[in-house]
């Protein structure tokens, strides 16, 4: 076997590898583990693709495409973009901010009817105080810039929180006046996480149901999926068609556990305030050529 043939094998094996594992990463992200990353040292100039999916087989060219409906995105990868470019982890959440005002933007110009992003989750309360302070401050102003907009733009904006009671004053009173003065606008749909947890609305949910079995509103027998989704802080949320992680880790991170059951997972490689509107395209062009086969 010739050179240019040994090089082209790795070079394949390295594709197929990067399905499974994320993309090599940028200075300061540890490499990936395995194959990849021995290919990619043997095979340097291989360029591995920057989004990696995990859902089902890609449709037949004559099979018509579905377009998404509802993006979900775990915004990741603030505080090293901001180590990165500022030399203060802290700045790159102020960035990360924009960054969601822009993908509204896009989201809405391709048709998308819905947004839910993981905002700020019930395990990063176990972060230093100023940084939760900082996030807090950010909340509250971008509330306001998003409040004028959703007006404008017939957006309805709504906050899914399981522990409420930690939040807060400033960012309570801007919670509700986010969704009272948009609960009306029929159009574009935002949705944000914060301080919410997956694993806590299950509990809920059971708690939920459990009284109302003890008080003789509902028999074990009535129990049932569509029971539980009903008791969720979500509920009467579409399941999204789409979720999508920024900085190349790939996991969930106890966001909407039950809802993304069979959603398809997008992992790109890039920090949250570094998405551009292509990469989002790149996603809703892959996510078209998916088969999507709900468990079957």
């Amino acid at each position: 076997m010739d050179w240019l043939a040994a090089v082209g094998l790795l070079a394949l094996g390295a594709w197929l590898g990067s399905l499974v594992f994320p993309p090599r990463p940028r200075k300061g992200v540890p490499s990936p583990p395995g194959l990849v990353g021995a290919l990619a040292a043997l095979v340097p100039c291989v360029a591995l693709p920057r989004i990696q999916w995990l859902g089902g087989a890609r449709r037949s060219p004559s099979e018509p495409s579905a377009s998404a409906r509802h993006l979900a995105i775990i915004m990741d990868g603030n505080r090293r973009y901001g180590r990165a470019r500022y030399k203060d982890a802290l700045k790159g959440h102020w960035d990360g901010g924009q960054t969601l005002v822009d993908t509204v933007k896009w989201c809405m110009e391709e048709g998308l009817e819905s947004l839910t992003v993981y905002a700020f989750s019930t395990e990063n309360w176990k972060r230093e105080t100023k940084e939760v302070d900082v996030l807090m401050t950010i909340f509250c102003k971008y509330a306001e810039r998003c409040q004028r907009e959703a007006m404008e733009k017939n957006i309805r904006i709504c906050v899914f929180s399981t522990d409420r009671d930690r939040l807060p004053a400033s960012v309570v009173h801007s919670i509700d006046q986010m969704e009272t003065s948009t609960s009306a606008n029929s159009g574009f749909r935002l949705n944000l996480c914060v301080s919410y947890g997956a694993r806590s609305d299950l509990v809920q949910a059971c708690q939920s149901i459990s009284r109302s079995v003890e008080e003789k509103e509902l028999q074990v027998e009535d129990i049932n999926e569509d029971l539980l989704a009903a008791r969720l802080t979500t509920a009467g949320l579409p399941e999204p068609d789409i979720l999508l992680r920024t900085s190349g880790e790939c996991r969930l991170s106890n966001f909407l556990l039950f809802e993304l059951a069979y959603t398809e997972l997008f992992f790109l490689d890039k920090f949250w305030p570094e998405l551009k509107k292509q990469d989002l395209l790149d996603v809703l062009q892959e996510y078209e050529r998916r088969q999507r086969r709900f468990g079957t």
